[in-house]
């Protein structure tokens, strides 16, 4: 399974009027990229790989990223 997501904001900034302690300060970002790839390598394990990119005007881009093997029994 292969899932792919790109966002893009075309307003930037903070929030107007910040009513919710959860909202970002920095305000949306400029782009936001997701991806996700899950492999099934035998019938009891999965191996999967995640990679996040966000964009924010005047501020660094931020990458991160994941990669698991998971085994049920």
């Amino acid at each position: 399974r292969a899932e792919l997501t790109v966002r893009r904001a075309f307003v930037s900034g903070p929030a107007a009027l910040t009513l919710l302690p959860g909202v970002d300060p920095a305000g949306a970002a400029r782009w936001d990229g997701t991806a996700r790839f899950d492999l099934r390598l035998h019938e009891t394990t999965t191996m999967g790989f995640t990679a996040s990119v966000r964009d924010h005007p005047g501020r660094p881009t931020v990458s991160t990223g994941r990669a698991e093997v998971r085994a049920f029994f």
